[in-house]
């Protein structure tokens, strides 16, 4: 009786903490709009994380697990609308509209890939696969600006709300894949946990450092 109770615990805890790391977006987000830019800020974060909502939604619906479902159906939504902001006051709009014909592609792809194979747990197999390389583009997308935090020894450009609560809620979906015995949510979220980690790590490193000039 307890590991039903102990899964059902994980289950509503890794989903509350899949929303709030969605909802994380909306202080970067309201940065962009107070400043009227998005500075330095990559689109490739808000981009991947809403081809991996798109992605996870539809394995949710492979393995019939509701909390999948619900956590990345809200994903896919408040996803959309941080790209649909950063194209707003983005310097490069054609940056952004380059990453989402790509994230169209991948996304018409995999729906045909899904209507076309009948096989089941093929299905569920390969979605798990393409779920946990785009996931991991997705954890490791701030990281695109390494080169930028070492060079000006600042952390400005790296979104400390979407980073802090990537970490926190891969811990949560680790814990819960485990108990699913799901293994693309553990190597995925062990992946996320570390990279996450990392970049946290920054933060500590840099934080007494002086921001640069423009």
């Amino acid at each position: 009786m307890l590991f039903p109770d102990l899964k059902s615990l994980f289950a509503t805890t890794a989903a509350t903490s899949g929303i709030i790391q969605f909802l994380s977006g909306v202080p970067v987000c309201k940065g962009f709009v107070d400043t009227g830019t998005t500075g330095e800020s990559e689109p490739t974060t808000f981009v991947a994380g809403l081809l991996s909502s798109s992605l996870w939604l539809l394995y949710g619906i492979a393995i019939s697990d509701t909390s999948t479902i619900i956590v990345n159906s809200i994903g896919v939504l408040l996803q959309f609308s941080y790209v649909v902001t950063y194209y707003i006051y983005a310097i490069r709009k054609s940056q952004v509209l380059k990453y989402m014909s790509v994230f169209i592609v991948v996304l018409l792809l995999t729906l045909l890939y899904l209507y076309f194979d009948t096989n089941p747990d093929r299905k569920r197999y390969h979605m798990g696969l393409l779920c946990t390389f785009v996931t991991i583009m997705f954890f490791a997308a701030p990281l695109m600006t390494l080169h930028k935090v070492i060079r000006s020894r600042s952390t400005r450009s790296l979104p400390f709300p979407i980073i802090l609560m990537t970490f926190l809620s891969s811990v949560q979906w680790l814990i819960y894949g485990t108990l699913l015995g799901d293994p693309f949510m553990k190597i995925v979220n062990v992946i996320g946990t570390l990279l996450s980690a990392f970049q946290l790590s920054l933060f500590v490193i840099y934080r007494d450092q002086p921001v640069q000039a423009e």
